[in-house]
């Protein structure tokens, strides 16, 4: 299957500046960025299923890991006020599995969305 992506375009600016996005300025509905995309066509896309254990950080910049969440989070969850601290449960869960699989001394979660 072949499929149109995105890319962060590869821009001189990002030489000096990191690309960004802000979001969540009450006074500003549009998120405010310095990022600029490229779109590609023709990219071939694969059903990795059954192949998790070829792709690895060091060679492909990604991995896959299967560890079922201890919490029972449900989308409302994500989407009400009060179910913040259940979000941050499940986001300290997460780093702490990447802290582990990856022998970091940090993680720091700075970005996600449902």
């Amino acid at each position: 299957m072949h499929a149109t992506l995105k890319f962060l375009a590869d821009l001189p600016l990002y030489d000096e500046e990191k690309p960004y996005t802000l979001y969540g300025f009450p006074d500003d509905v549009q998120p405010k960025s310095n990022c600029e995309f490229a779109v590609r066509d023709n990219i071939p896309v694969k059903d990795v299923r059954g192949h998790e254990a070829e792709f690895k950080l060091d060679e492909c910049g990604f991995e896959f890991h299967h560890k079922p969440s201890k919490l029972d989070l449900q989308a409302a969850t994500f989407q009400s006020v009060g179910g913040r601290e259940g979000v941050w449960r499940y986001l300290r869960e997460t780093m702490d599995m990447a802290e582990e699989t990856l022998h970091a001394s940090k993680v720091l979660c700075f970005d996600w969305r449902v």
